[in-house]
């Protein structure tokens, strides 16, 4: 069989429709129990970051084609580092949005040589931070990145629609809002976690030293604490564990509203964190239930929680808490 492998132009977007949608069906195949199908058109949204990144210029694909029909793309853009406060890599990295092949193209190398066109290109650029994305439960993306020398770095879990009524275990520690004047005295807590991450995931280093990744979290828990979504546990006067969420519009210019039906807002708990001698004692529930409470008032009834992807006892008590795993990212540095 003869095959023609060639770089995409911005004209060619359209053309990617219909591999797109053959892909968006073997997502929903590989996580069936995440969530609701898109009712929406989610290649609108997929075409729209297609559109802004090669608008931006650093943007690039391959589409192959056998005699008139396209078997396979790749899409790739440049973007800033996601995790700056965690892994001391440069502020860009590329990223592949979209890698796909035809079920029945697949084992004969075609998705090899579309991989390797893609890296070509981008090493050009001198940069060697990679990061690609597969739908948890998708065996086949994850052996193929695998093999390539990316690593499993981050998981995305969701709960969509309401939950259960959780069991409450407060307890004897009270949970509070907490304002910016709160912030600094944090500090201890996100560095017990940052080395908590550097030892169950020492193959994703090197990892940023404790002041500057400090400095990156100190900001964003500062934001958390002025929008009123900043929480601390405390055990009598010291504090125990935090918790701090975003809000987010959903709908179709959410992150995952190509593959997932989401409500017109979405809550993220971006850190829950509990000092190792309060760990077992329910206070990560404790915050939960109060995110909880705090995000409905806001409208948000899905929500979203992530954990490197090594850190098992993080994945485990979130999926108590009815989050479901949904998406992998993979890197190579």
């Amino acid at each position: 069989m003869l095959f023609d492998l060639s770089e995409l132009a911005f004209s060619d977007l359209d053309r990617l429709e219909t591999l797109w949608r053959v892909e968006h069906v073997g997502c929903q195949g590989c996580a069936p129990r995440v969530a609701t199908v898109t009712a929406h058109d989610g290649w609108k949204a997929i075409r729209r970051r297609y559109e802004t990144a090669f608008k931006k210029g650093g943007a690039y694909g391959w589409i192959v084609t056998h005699g008139e029909r396209d078997i396979a793309y790749v899409v790739c853009a440049m973007q800033p580092m996601q995790w700056s406060a965690t892994f001391q890599q440069p502020t860009s990295l590329w990223k592949v949005l979209t890698f796909f092949v035809r079920p029945e193209y697949r084992g004969i190398g075609i998705g090899r040589n579309l991989f390797t066109a893609m890296e070509e290109r981008i090493s050009r650029f001198g940069m060697s931070a990679r990061l690609a994305g597969v739908t948890a439960g998708n065996d086949t993306g994850i052996r193929f990145l695998s093999k390539r020398g990316f690593k499993a770095a981050w998981l995305t879990m969701v709960r969509f629609g309401p939950s259960e009524e959780p069991v409450r275990f407060h307890g004897k520690h009270h949970i509070e809002v907490a304002g910016v004047d709160l912030v600094t005295s944090l500090k201890p807590l996100w560095l017990e976690l940052h080395h908590h991450h550097q030892l169950v995931s020492p193959n994703l280093g090197p990892y940023v030293e404790d002041v500057p990744s400090w400095s990156v979290i100190r900001g964003l828990l500062e934001k958390g604490a002025r929008e009123g979504l900043l929480l601390v546990a405390r055990a009598g006067s010291r504090i125990v564990g935090l918790a701090s969420a975003a809000i987010h519009e959903g709908g179709e210019d959410f992150g995952l509203s190509d593959k997932w039906e989401t409500g017109k807002r979405v809550a993220e708990t971006k850190f829950l964190i509990v000092s190792p001698d309060h760990r077992g004692q329910h206070v990560g529930a404790a915050l939960l239930d109060r995110v909880d409470e705090i995000v409905t008032r806001h409208g948000a009834v899905d929500q979203v929680i992530g954990a490197v992807a090594q850190n098992s006892s993080a994945i485990r008590f979130y999926e108590s808490r009815g989050f479901r795993q949904a998406w992998l990212e993979y890197v190579k540095w």
